[in-house]
């Protein structure tokens, strides 16, 4: 392995490492609200993207539907989303935000708001300017090895 290759495989292992860093981070921010960071995620989408339907949601999250099916199901349950007839297909309703769950979404925001503040202090906006240019490079070239 060349050293580039070394350096590429850190950076990738430093990349999941923080990602669990951050889903752990979101679980204990967001625990008295009952909602996960994988759940958060369907939610952003929902708030982003308007209603869709469960395999919209796993494309473009390229998870699996069933993965996404569970979340919206709990999420259902909790109130935070519902689901309404799709006019497009029949048996695969859209799923979209409830009052509650627009509203506790936008709780979800203002705590992570100020977590961002604080942690954006530690670092220039060239650092995070960079980091973000290196991570979507590094995505693209890993969507075309996919397909």
């Amino acid at each position: 392995m060349s050293v580039k290759s070394k350096k590429l495989y850190a950076m990738i292992k430093s990349v999941r490492s923080c990602f669990q860093d951050l889903k752990v981070l979101g679980d204990r921010l967001h625990q008295d609200l009952g909602v996960t960071a994988s759940m958060r995620a369907v939610m952003e989408f929902l708030d982003e993207h308007g209603d869709h339907t469960v395999p919209d949601i796993a494309r473009a999250k390229n998870v699996s539907r069933q993965h996404i099916q569970l979340l919206c199901d709990t999420l259902c349950e909790k109130g935070f989303t519902s689901q309404i007839p799709n006019p497009a297909h029949k048996r695969s309703p859209l799923i979209c935000l409830s009052n509650k769950g627009g509203k506790t979404f936008a709780t979800l925001q203002s705590r992570e708001l100020i977590l961002l503040e604080s942690m954006a202090r530690t670092l220039t906006a060239q650092d995070i300017e960079h980091a973000t240019q290196t991570i979507e490079s590094l995505r693209k070239r890993a969507n075309q090895h996919e397909t």
